[in-house]
């Protein structure tokens, strides 16, 4: 089961109108707007979906972030999907010197038999 996560309210930044959907292959989420006082603007994130596959023998991960692009200033969704190492370690986020994370949206753990566990973050606007 994938339950939401609430973060703390904030009115410099904050995500509006996400919302996702379990489909029958994966997970699909809606187009929504990203404030950024940071930056001084408001990012418009387009609809996003992936599926969701198992393995045989270990636990796999999906972590969808939203990055910066310090190259063109704009910002994006990145998957990463990391299959369980011997000891059921995983990471759902690798650094990157081209890339600045900025909010986590998502995380799903898919279990061999296809059973998901996860959390879909929520960015709630605050009180100014």
């Amino acid at each position: 089961m994938i339950k939401e996560f609430v973060f703390n309210p904030s009115s410099r930044s904050y995500i509006e109108g996400l919302e996702m959907t379990e489909t029958i292959e994966g997970i699909s989420l809606s187009a929504c707007s990203y404030h950024e006082s940071k930056f001084e603007k408001v990012f418009y994130m387009d609809t996003v979906e992936f599926d969701i596959k198992t393995e045989s023998e270990r636990d796999v991960r999906y972590g969808l972030h939203i990055v910066y692009v310090k190259a063109t200033g704009t910002m994006e969704y990145k998957l990463f999907r990391m299959v369980a190492d011997q000891d059921g370690y995983f990471c759902d986020y690798i650094d990157s010197t081209e890339y600045m994370l900025m909010k986590p949206i998502l995380r799903v753990s898919v279990s061999p038999d296809g059973t998901k566990s996860g959390e879909f973050c929520l960015h709630p606007k605050g009180e100014q």
